[in-house]
């Protein structure tokens, strides 16, 4: 959940703003997942002000050339034609190709949103290890993430299951948050644990 809050933690640390809600439609770049073909991407424009002309001659969409959208002002008051129009081109791409041939301009970065099955098929996690497959007392072997990132001096394996529903109730309740086993077993008996 931390990681999904991106900047908006240290925004408010550092500068004591409070990031607020964006309307569904910007007249700008989405910063979130745009259908392709199949899937998912999110585009992100660095450098500046987008190149719309260039945006439109690269995903193949020629009606971002229109004059309803040729100034900020005139984007934003056209904003959902905007993001219709980006999807229009983007839906003509699939996922990995359009993420490819962005990588190539400058300022433009082109994310993949993954499905499960490909972040388990990732050439990339593959490579580095990342995921780890543990034996669970329930289910079997399961594949489990492994660690964010590698650290020569002191590495890191998921070595251990998720846990058992309760299964650490009396270290976490008793032994570390100070309750009494009879105030343990009350809690389970009536259901709150």
């Amino acid at each position: 959940m931390t990681s999904a809050l991106r900047d908006t933690t240290s925004l408010y640390t550092y500068a004591g703003s409070t990031r607020q809600r964006q309307p569904a439609y910007t007249g700008d770049m989405p910063r979130s997942p745009v259908p392709t073909a199949d899937g998912y991407i999110v585009p992100i424009h660095f450098g500046g002000a987008v190149d719309w002309d260039g945006v439109s001659d690269f995903i193949g969409a020629p009606t971002l050339k229109d004059g309803a959208f040729a100034t900020p002002e005139s984007r934003f008051d056209n904003a959902q034609a905007l993001q219709e129009a980006l999807e229009d081109g983007m839906t003509t791409w699939r996922k990995f190709d359009l993420m490819r041939e962005a990588h190539k301009r400058r300022g433009h970065i082109y994310g993949v949103v993954h499905s499960p099955a490909e972040v388990l098929a990732s050439e990339q996690y593959a490579a580095r290890g990342y995921f780890s497959d543990i034996d669970h007392p329930v289910i079997g072997e399961a594949t489990y993430p492994g660690a964010p990132f590698i650290m020569s001096d002191s590495p890191w394996r998921a070595g251990s299951p998720a846990p058992l529903l309760g299964e650490h109730n009396r270290e976490v309740l008793c032994d570390r948050l100070g309750l009494s086993l009879e105030d343990l077993n009350i809690l389970t008996a009536s259901g709150v644990v």
